[in-house]
């Protein structure tokens, strides 16, 4: 794909520049973006609207025979400000770049080629980029896991884009990482030959891969008993309220449909009623036992309480539901069980072809996530084995001939809901709504103010703001209609003087197109269209992020004009953009005396997020900051406007590593954001964004599936092969993958079985092993499960359950997100004294819940003394008793104590490195930036509590190592997080997979070394994985590797209940603690 070559890329325009659209080399961006948004003069050697940075005017050239190419410009000076003269200076590293929409689309699209083609190696940009688009694609590129290097000479200069590093010669560099001198203690030499002179021969050894049982074990999970339940012969009586939902004139057609098909689409607009109501319908058809999924557990408690309410019975009776950590039903007596998709796969990992079930109804299914895609294959091969089993798929209206086709063309029920109209601006019609004068706003009418009503269905008497909200998640009443407000007076389109042309009782809808269309017919599509491509140029294209001024802008548009009452939602990527947001509406104190300002974040506290379902203060309009964890399952009931800025944080995995990035979001989510304005009342949405930009959006988010590593995936599938005793009908991993919605890439799935056999979990023929057999049934990640299995083994197996459980659902701490530097330095040493250890992140977690359980009496003020959450603290316990008693049925016991030791934290991080690998990273000794196996560049989070000494004389060759739990891409740098000390011997005896010596001459290099054995010395290279390297006298890497290899085989006997060598491998334990212990000292 060639670039697009219609445009002047290099953009015009230098000196100081007047106007508010000079750009920001010529003239900053005006702050106040309310009071005009003309066009400015660019000054020097460009002038008009589109002038930005860089000094003079770029000759326009083109390249020949092919396609015009970009134009070159003279760049600015090294700030990134044009001068008044040009010039040619290089731009600074953390100046904003302004680029077309149109060059970011292009550069996006040949990313993505690139990622979803691997048998493509490399990608090749022009040599008629200019400075700021060159580090823009070097930029980007990174984000997304790729190299990117610039090489030849002024008009043959290109940029090569590769999947690894490569030399200037464009050859791939190695992966060896620079030797880490290993000298062992004088104790530690002589232990080791004292244990290998007790045991000098190494037993006999088992076969490292070991088949699981020859009959399935029992799940441990809630089983149901063959029986169905009995099915009452009076049926269920229907409410008023539920006659009146839009499902209810449906409910015919849907059961004769369930009758003569097994499988059935119901697509349904929000608030028809198809999630509380179906499920009723199959009840009162005679269903003996309903299991219907969702996404939350939120919503599948919410809903089990409302369908048990609306049939009168107690909940845990005939209505019941299951999540993890909870449960209320009865395995004899419940007919309609709600559960979140997850419990459900366990639950058919030990019941294969649901023989449990008559009806499953999955609800939510567009979602895309990766338990209701995995469910959706398990069904279309369950569904021949059992003809009279029913399947409801419920749906948004999008992609239902997807899902129809998926299961041969089934049919589809369409149900319309309650939706008000909603009327979409997008950015060409707010920059002509907010570029007005500030003569033309009149006094904003007093805002309504709410009480603990419920405005759909008239219900009152709710204790508080969180059981209001509650309801209205789940309420389909009557309609709400808007309070009246009074005409508003619009400008006269020609003589600019205030005219009546809305009349009273108009909704919201109406008023603000009224509005539009009289400043639409004074501007030109000309003059609008320079306003969108100029502000275009105003964003910095490396950002990503969120324009918090136009945002807050906008907000003081709808506060201050008289369209009519009600709250403004806005969605925001994170709390970055929301505390970016805050800030400039705080400097406003005329805006704030009109709103209250609430926030909806996962990570904010319960009583935080109940606000932004409350009444406002009188007098005020409420305004709700939120992720999209508003944009589905819940409702706020006061919401008339959505400012959709259409981005969101969205995590992918890159180079093996969780990468969170701020992303555009798909049009399916731009319409689920903008049904939140028409809920309850006629609404506007507001996306900010470019009508182009909406139209090149994806139809959908990409499916989980797509998106994650498969490891657990795969694991799960050779479960139920297993567990079927190999009827389902699939003959292999790559055969039930393709049966997807959307299938995964072969290298995925070839990754996830490579991962899992160096894990030990598959064999040589992709079967399950009795260890992959384990970990299958465990509800964490199977190389969490490993490591846990492997602290068991090294007598540290209470600190990584508790660790790992902990960091598998959130950091217990309070997040430091908007705390002041103070702030945030208080509470990192408050967790270096919690943790007592300034060398790991996870055993401060884990003395955060070993205290928690110890001050159980008084937990809340622990949890403030040492900036705690509380809630969060008592959910991982939870997971930790629910965990734990999975492993005790697998035959390892419950931890024996709660205490980190001196001895036992040093075996603890020698664990946890070769749990979490290969999350390892290195840095020089005295150096900031740490690299990973990849060769890129991370740091630390600014959270951790590790602590360095400074560097000595004798380090020239020193590398700091460090284990992570997670890695985190912003749009501009790569953030390890939660971290722990890897010391040389752990590495030694732990780490990795294939450790060998290489005792040849060939150099080791990197950026900063370039270092051969010595050959005078008796100095080797011990190599892990052909990229670790350590250098370690001859005869102590030979005793290493020994005690490494036994130490393996003791693991694997540990793992079979194999006690033929209980005493030699007990001893082994115990001394590899000491040894670890007094190496780890030697260090620090």
């Amino acid at each position: 794909m060639d670039p697009p070559h219609h445009q002047d890329y290099s953009r015009r325009g230098g000196g100081t520049g007047s106007g508010n659209y000079s750009g920001r080399g010529a003239g900053r961006f005006h702050e106040e973006r309310h009071q005009s948004y003309r066009g400015g003069r660019g000054g020097g050697g460009g002038r008009g609207e589109y002038s930005s940075r860089g000094g003079g005017r770029a000759g326009g050239r083109n390249g020949g025979g092919r396609a015009p190419q970009y134009q070159r410009g003279n760049g600015g000076d090294s700030a990134g400000r044009g001068g008044r003269g040009g010039g040619s200076g290089r731009q600074g590293i953390d100046t904003p770049i302004a680029l077309t929409e149109e060059f970011v689309l292009y550069v996006s699209s040949q990313l993505k080629a690139l990622q979803d083609d691997p048998s493509v190696s490399q990608l090749t940009f022009p040599s008629t980029l200019d400075n700021s688009q060159r580090r823009y694609v070097h930029n980007v590129a990174a984000k997304q896991g790729f190299h990117s290097k610039s090489t030849g000479k002024n008009d043959a200069r290109f940029i090569f884009v590769t999947r690894a590093k490569t030399t200037s010669s464009m050859t791939a560099v190695s992966l060896r990482v620079p030797p880490t001198p290993l000298a062992l203690s004088a104790p530690t030499l002589h232990a080791m030959q004292a244990f290998l002179e007790a045991y000098p021969a190494a037993p006999p050894s088992s076969a490292s891969i070991k088949a699981p049982p020859s009959l399935p074990s029992s799940s441990s999970f809630s089983s149901f008993p063959k029986l169905f339940p009995h099915v009452p012969s009076t049926p269920h009586e229907y409410s008023d309220g539920q006659m009146g939902l839009p499902v209810f004139a449906h409910r015919g057609e849907i059961l004769e449909l369930s009758r003569r098909h097994q499988v059935l689409v119901v697509a349904g607009d929000t608030g028809c009623g198809k999630s509380t109501q179906i499920p009723q319908f199959l009840l009162d058809d005679g269903a003996a036992r309903v299991v219907v999924t969702q996404p939350r557990r939120l919503s599948a408690m919410t809903l089990a309480q409302r369908i048990a309410d609306e049939r009168r019975v107690a909940l845990g009776t005939d209505v019941g539901y299951s999540i993890r950590l909870d449960a209320q039903y009865s395995a004899r007596h419940t007919r309609l069980l709600l559960c979140t998709t997850g419990i459900l796969l366990k639950w058919l990992s030990s019941d294969p072809t649901a023989t449990a079930f008559t009806h499953i109804v999955l609800d939510e299914v567009h979602e895309r996530d990766k338990h209701s895609d995995f469910v959706l294959i398990l069904l279309r091969l369950i569904l021949p084995h059992r003809p009279r089993l029913r399947v409801i798929l419920m749906s948004a209206t999008i992609q239902l001939d997807k899902f129809s086709s998926y299961f041969g063309g089934c049919p589809v029920v369409t149900v319309h809901g309650r939706m008000h109209p909603v009327l979409p601006c997008f950015l060409d019609d707010i920059l002509v709504l907010i570029n007005v004068d500030a003569t033309t706003h009149q006094p904003t009418p007093p805002a309504v103010e709410y009480n603990l009503t419920c405005v759909m269905c008239s219900a009152s008497g709710f204790a508080d703001e969180a059981a209001l909200g509650t309801h209205v998640a789940t309420c389909f009443g009557s309609e709400w209609h808007a309070p009246s407000h009074p005409s508003l007076d619009l400008p006269d389109p020609d003589t600019g003087l205030v005219c009546d042309t809305v009349t009273p009782g108009s909704s919201v809808c109406d008023t603000v197109a009224a509005v539009l269309a009289a400043k639409q017919a004074a501007t030109t599509r000309f003059q609008v269209d320079a306003m969108v491509a100029q502000y275009q140029l105003t964003q910095d294209a490396l950002d990503g992020g969120v324009d918090s001024a136009l945002v807050v802008t906008l907000l003081r548009h709808v506060v201050t004009s008289q369209y009519g009452p009600g709250a403004v939602l806005v969605f925001v990527a994170g709390w970055d953009d929301m505390e970016a947001i805050s800030e400039l509406m705080a400097a406003d104190a005329g805006l704030m005396g009109q709103i209250t300002l609430t926030k909806l974040h996962s990570k904010l506290s319960a009583p935080e997020q109940r606000r932004a379902f409350g009444r406002p203060q009188q007098g005020t309009r409420k305004v709700i900051l939120a992720t999209n964890i508003a944009e589905t399952s819940i409702t706020i009931e006061d919401v008339v406007y959505v400012i959709d800025t259409g981005k969101s944080k969205q995590s992918s995995l890159v180079n093996g590593y969780t990468a969170l990035h701020t992303e555009w979001v798909s049009q399916a989510n731009c319409a689920q954001r903008k049904g939140r304005a028409g809920r309850v009342a006629p609404g506007v949405c507001f996306h900010v964004m470019s009508k182009t930009r909406h139209d090149t959006l994806p139809p959908f988010m990409t499916p989980e599936l797509l998106a994650i590593s498969l490891d657990e995936i795969v694991l799960t599938i050779q479960l139920l092969q297993y567990q079927a005793h190999h009827a389902l009908g699939f003959d292999s991993i790559q055969m039930f993958l393709e049966m997807a919605l959307d299938p995964p890439p072969r290298h995925a799935i070839d990754s996830a079985i490579a991962s899992l056999q160096l894990m030990g979990a598959l064999d040589d023929t992709h079967e399950l092993t009795y260890l992959g057999w384990k970990l299958a049934q465990l509800g964490v990640p199977p190389a969490i499960g490993k490591m846990i299995l492997l602290g068991h083994f090294c007598h540290v197996y209470d600190q990584l359950l508790y660790t790992c459980c902990a960091l598998t659902f959130r950091d217990p701490f309070v997040s430091d997100m908007g705390m002041t530097p103070a702030q945030k330095q208080e509470r990192k040493q408050v967790k270096r004294t919690l943790g007592q250890t300034v060398s790991s992140d996870h055993l401060v977690v884990h003395a955060a819940l070993q205290g928690y359980i110890e001050h159980s009496k008084a937990a809340a003020r622990f949890c403030q003394q040492n900036w705690l959450v509380a809630s969060t603290l008592s959910h991982i316990h939870g997971v930790v008793k629910q965990v734990g008693q999975e492993f005790a049925a697998l035959g390892y016991g419950p931890p024996a104590t709660l205490c980190v030791t001196p001895q036992l934290a040093p075996m603890a991080e020698a664990v946890l490195a070769a749990g979490l690998y290969p999350n390892l990273m290195y840095r020089s000794k005295g150096t900031v930036n740490f690299t990973t196996k990849e060769k890129f560049k991370v740091k630390l989070s600014s959270s951790t509590v590790l602590v360095y000494s400074p560097k000595k004389s004798n380090d020239q060759y020193g590398l700091d190592w460090v284990c992570f739990h997670d890695m985190m891409q912003s749009d501009r740098v790569r953030v390890a997080q939660v971290a722990t000390k890897v010391s040389a011997f752990a590495m030694a005896l732990l780490v990795g997979h294939h450790a060998i010596v290489d005792d040849s001459t060939h150099t080791i290099s990197d950026s900063t070394h370039t270092i051969s054995p010595e050959p005078a010395t008796n100095q080797v290279l011990v190599v892990i994985d052909d990229w670790i390297v350590l250098s370690m006298d001859g005869q102590e890497a030979e005793m290493v590797l020994a005690l490494r290899q036994r130490f393996h085989e003791a693991f694997l006997r540990h793992l079979h209940h194999d006690q033929s060598a209980a005493d030699h491998d007990l001893h082994l334990v115990t001394a590899a603690m000491h040894w670890i212990g007094g190496e780890s000292a030697t260090d620090s």
